[in-house]
């Protein structure tokens, strides 16, 4: 979104994402509200929500801003070109990330952080809060 929309656009829409998976959080199951949400006997049409989209978002964004800009994008292409085309599970995921971003960052950055944002319902402690000056009334 940033790069095609420009950093107030970006901001905006985060506000207004974090807004929305609130919304969500305020009326699913804890069990509805993990990244890593199990499907198996679920009609997944059930379950559809923002968590995925916006809780990933704001995970994404902490990781970011753990380890700054330009070592996570070093980290996404990265990812992007060892799993191009194809689908993985979460522990490949959280494998590859404890592997390759994780373990050059622990000064900053965490397993037990990174299981939490994945297996736990709502959004962790000290999570980012987007900001815009979009919405301001004053």
């Amino acid at each position: 979104m940033e790069m095609v929309y420009g950093e107030k656009r970006f901001a905006m829409e985060a506000v207004l994402g974090r807004q929305d998976l609130q919304a969500d959080i305020d009326t699913l199951p804890a069990a509805d509200q993990i990244l890593a949400i199990d499907l198996r006997g679920r009609d997944p049409d059930d379950v559809f929500s923002n968590i995925p989209y916006e809780k990933g978002a704001l995970f994404l964004r902490e990781l970011e801003q753990k380890v700054g800009r330009e070592e996570f994008d070093k980290f996404l292409l990265a990812y992007f070109k060892h799993f191009n085309f194809q689908s993985i599970t979460t522990d490949q995921f959280v494998t590859y990330l404890d592997e390759n971003l994780v373990k050059a960052h622990s000064d900053v950055l965490s397993m037990s952080r990174i299981n939490e944002w994945i297996h736990s319902p709502s959004v962790p402690e000290g999570a980012p809060v987007p900001q815009s000056d979009a919405f301001y009334c004053g």
